[in-house]
């Protein structure tokens, strides 16, 4: 039997509403907070101010620039586990959160809050590629899965070449849904409806030249 291929599209999608812009949106980080490099952070938002799909980026006002935390998000999770990376270190961050929903502005944590690197660490000598490396997540969610299943990746190192699929169990490709260089660090999630695909397990894999994820959920009815 040929199980049928799905194309699930990476969309990497532009938040807010104008009248949300003076409410709290994002919960946290809001700002003032000492955060530690290389530990996990929950990022997040309320639910009934965001809406469509989301992409969350970090400003470093230390270095004047944007880098994309994840992309693609389902707004109504209203939550998200980061790892921050081990090589930042400042006192101006910020998190902006901008939707898919052509009615919504965008929302930022209300005010910096610091990212400091933990008083014992040594020296480093590895370089930030091979740190950032460690810090790679996949996660696939809701498992099990009737509908659509949102595929996570975190922590994607700036300029390393990086696949993302989807197997059956017996090792057939259903879909790529990420085939390319990030240009920054990164995290994206994506969509793959599964609604067609016939019940069973499956696997979403990660694999890069130095580092293989890989994950299994199931396909219900």
């Amino acid at each position: 039997m040929n199980i049928l291929r799905q194309t699930a599209t990476i969309t990497i999608v532009l938040i807010f509403a104008a009248s949300a812009s003076s409410q709290t949106v994002i919960t946290s980080p809001i700002g003032g907070e000492v955060i530690q490099a290389g530990t996990r952070k929950e990022i997040s938002w309320d639910t009934h101010l965001a809406k469509g799909m989301l992409s969350l980026s970090l400003w470093d006002g230390g270095k004047g620039k944007w880098s994309t935390i994840f992309s693609n998000v389902p707004a109504e999770e209203g939550h998200l586990s980061w790892v921050v990376p081990s090589y930042l270190e400042g006192q101006k961050f910020r998190v902006k959160l901008v939707s898919s929903d052509p009615a919504r502005g965008t929302a930022f944590s209300r005010t910096f809050f610091t990212i400091q690197q933990p008083s014992s660490a040594a020296p480093r000598v590895t370089s930030a590629v091979n740190t950032a490396q460690k810090g790679i997540t996949l996660t696939v969610h809701p498992n099990p899965v009737t509908g659509i299943a949102h595929i996570c990746v975190e922590e994607l190192p700036d300029g390393v070449p990086v696949v993302v699929d989807v197997v059956s169990a017996k090792g057939e490709k259903i879909t790529t849904l990420y085939d390319a260089t990030p240009s920054g660090d990164i995290g994206l999630c994506a969509s793959l409806d599964c609604s067609k695909l016939p019940c069973g397990t499956y696997y979403a894999q990660f694999q890069n030249a130095a580092l293989r994820r890989v994950v299994k959920f199931e396909v219900v009815k």
